[in-house]
């Protein structure tokens, strides 16, 4: 990606050198009148030529050929530039530069004007949306990703503590949360690998919650601990009596330790 950003840069930096180099060389050198008839055509500047090409990969979805108006009288365009972009329209007209020599006042015609505003806000046009996909693109798989996380974490725990109802021990199947977000079987795997900080997506959620892979309690393992788990004690002893009585789940044997 940074390479072809970086083509990109280059290749509109070529191009627009070369507008410049020829306009000015049109103003210092149109002084010198119009070249004869039989230099038409010749000499072709093949460097700017060369560097509309370079622009052309990234101009695709303006491609269109159209016709541009220029200013009457020219003695070497006398009609209508055809082109795919105003950017090669501009190309044309200013190449090669000798051919406007004697031209009085050709780079302030409306027509003039008009091919290189059109020019100018195909590259503007095209430049937004390399920022913007750019900006949008990386934000949006963060956000995406995170948002993704949130609701998953919020299954989660609606399904270990549904409301009104006991804790559940048994955990969600992978083809469960496949079913319910819409996601292929890696995906769920990569989605819970991040949750729970685990090598294996599915293994960490079970380690956390499943009652086969444990009896000590359920760790607040998830995602920056912002889910925290009450860990359940099940393995109370006698002398365990003396210490926050009230805790008693109603001679269940089973007691809350806040984590």
């Amino acid at each position: 990606m940074a390479t072809k950003q970086a083509d990109f840069i280059h290749a509109w930096d070529t191009y627009w050198n070369h507008v410049e180099r020829a306009e000015r060389d049109i103003r210092e050198n149109g002084h010198r009148g119009r070249l004869p008839p039989i230099c038409y055509g010749d000499p072709w500047d093949e460097e700017f030529a060369a560097a509309y090409e370079a622009v052309r990969p990234f101009l695709r979805k303006f491609l269109k050929i159209r016709y541009y108006p220029v200013p009457v009288g020219l003695a070497f365009c006398m009609t209508p530039i055809k082109a795919e972009t105003a950017l090669q329209a501009l190309m044309f007209f200013l190449n090669p530069a000798a051919e406007l020599y004697g031209e009085a006042g050709v780079l302030d015609s409306a027509e003039f004007k008009a091919i290189k505003a059109a020019a100018l806000l195909e590259f503007q046009r095209r430049d937004d949306a390399r920022v913007a996909k750019t900006r949008i693109s990386a934000c949006t798989r963060k956000a995406k990703t995170k948002s993704q996380l949130v609701e998953l974490r919020g299954v989660i725990f609606d399904h270990h503590f549904p409301k009104g109802e006991p804790f559940r021990k048994e955990t969600l199947e992978s083809k469960e949360i496949e079913a319910l977000f819409g996601w292929s079987q890696s995906t769920v795997n990569k989605k819970m690998k991040l949750l729970f900080k685990g090598q294996n997506g599915m293994t960490a959620y079970a380690a956390v919650f499943d009652s086969h892979a444990t009896t000590k309690g359920y760790n607040d393992r998830l995602e920056d601990q912002t889910l925290r788990v009450e860990a359940i004690w099940e393995d109370r002893r006698p002398e365990d009596n003396d210490e926050d009585d009230d805790d008693d789940d109603e001679g269940k044997g089973c007691r809350v330790l806040r984590t």
